[in-house]
């Protein structure tokens, strides 16, 4: 190992081994205030868990350029120090969903409730959300309110440059807050794609974080329009749907930093239901959600901390 990357991998063993543990003991209104101090030093420093895995700080620069095109009349730097903030604010809430602290806020769920009760009977659901505010609470809602829930994971986190404490935040986080969804858990696409279908053919619920552009130039994607063009994202929802002819809905959760917590849900939406069903594709309805979670995007400046996800999304262009 490098000098620089067992550098980086101290710094992230102090950091996530003793630093967000003991920020999360804390008091709440402490703890939050903390949490967002911590995420406005690695704004300063380039230091999210990703920029550590590669040595590169790449983030901030990408997603200050994705602010500019979302919010051209702010101040895109201080929009992407909210990004941080709000990114060591989830890294907080991962712990105090472990200790169970995060019980002790107002949860507001009553949305998604009437998304579960509004599920087509027999079939599977499909839920998109995004790398926004407290996405992992947000998930954690659907079990919250009885809904067996699989949530669609990715093995990056175990790439051998992720530094060892980074790994051991995501393992534990991925084990405790599976506690909560009522028979299902956090599974890595890579591997469990059929755990996946079958669940959806029991009529249970997976969800999708589906902001991540399409895996390369030549991969499988899906065009939607998004933040002010067609682009293409992964297409891996969409075709779960498809194929087990599930309904599909979308999912965010508002209130990071605050004492509430707030759930906004759109769907579930049927295309399979239609009297043409076959010639069907579902990509209308995949649209209008992706519709949905835009605006709540933009009604919420700095929370949407994949944003520099959207540098790699291709963009159609068309025929003048």
């Amino acid at each position: 190992m490098s000098s620089t990357r067992e550098a980086r991998a101290r710094w992230s063993g102090l950091d996530y081994g003793l630093v967000l543990p003991s920020i999360s003991r804390l008091p709440f209104s402490l703890g939050q205030r903390l949490a967002r101090s911590r995420g406005l030093m690695n704004a300063s420093q380039g230091r999210d868990w990703a920029e550590l895995a590669t040595g590169q700080s790449y983030i901030a620069q990408r997603t200050r350029h994705a602010y500019s095109q979302i919010w051209p009349d702010m101040d895109a730097d201080e929009l992407v120090k909210q990004r941080y903030a709000t990114a060591s604010l989830e890294e907080l809430e991962a712990l105090w969903i472990a200790n169970g602290r995060f019980a002790h806020r107002k949860l507001d769920l009553e949305p998604v409730r009437d998304l579960l009760s509004q599920r087509p009977p027999g079939r599977g659901l499909v839920v998109l959300t995004a790398h926004f505010d407290s996405f992992i609470l947000g998930m954690l809602g659907l079990g919250l309110c009885g809904a067996t829930t699989h949530v669609m994971t990715s093995a990056v986190v175990e790439d051998e440059r992720v530094p060892p404490a980074v790994q051991a935040h995501f393992a534990r986080k991925y084990r405790e807050a599976g506690r909560y969804l009522k028979g299902g858990g956090f599974w890595h696409v890579e591997t469990a794609g059929r755990r996946f279908h079958r669940a959806l053919q029991r009529g249970e619920v997976v969800v999708v974080v589906a902001d991540a552009p399409a895996a390369g130039p030549d991969a499988p994607g899906v065009w939607v329009p998004w933040f002010g063009a067609e682009r293409r994202l992964a297409e891996g929802a969409l075709r779960l749907a498809r194929s087990t002819r599930s309904a599909m809905a979308a999912l965010l959760t508002v209130g990071a930093g605050g004492d509430a917590q707030h759930w906004l849900c759109h769907g579930p939406l049927n295309p399979w239901g239609l009297p043409n069903e076959a010639a069907n594709s579902g990509e209308a309805e995949y649209r209008a959600l992706f519709g949905f979670m835009e605006g709540v995007i933009r009604a919420h400046p700095g929370r949407w901390w994949g944003a520099h996800l959207l540098h790699d999304c291709p963009v159609r262009h068309t025929a003048a």
